[in-house]
């Protein structure tokens, strides 16, 4: 859905390729879920945060998780509880990197 928005997506399948993706290539919006292998979203944000200030990050969680209460001072910008509507996603995506919706 963001790509047919006009998005350019590269993916990652846990938080360690993530950052690497984005230390090779950096993105200007990051989403993220908190449960992921190898390095989960909160290790990933902690880490992003210490590399990458300025990036945009989205955090997304299970329904009745509480990992938005532990992510919280972490510095996302916005967070989803799954499951959530895609066009909520790619509306917050626009707003975020300040295009128009």
């Amino acid at each position: 859905m963001l790509e047919m928005s006009g998005h350019e997506v590269d993916e990652a399948s846990d938080g360690e390729e993530g950052l690497e993706n984005h230390r090779n290539n950096r993105a200007d919006l990051i989403i993220t879920d908190i449960r992921m292998p190898i390095k989960d979203g909160i290790e990933t944000i902690r880490e992003l945060r210490l590399e990458d200030t300025d990036v945009k990050v989205m955090a997304m969680a299970g329904h009745g998780e509480h990992a938005f209460t532990d992510a919280g001072d972490l510095g996302f910008d916005r967070a989803f509880e799954k499951p959530f509507k895609l066009r909520e996603v790619v509306k917050s995506v626009n707003e975020l990197l300040g295009l128009d919706p």
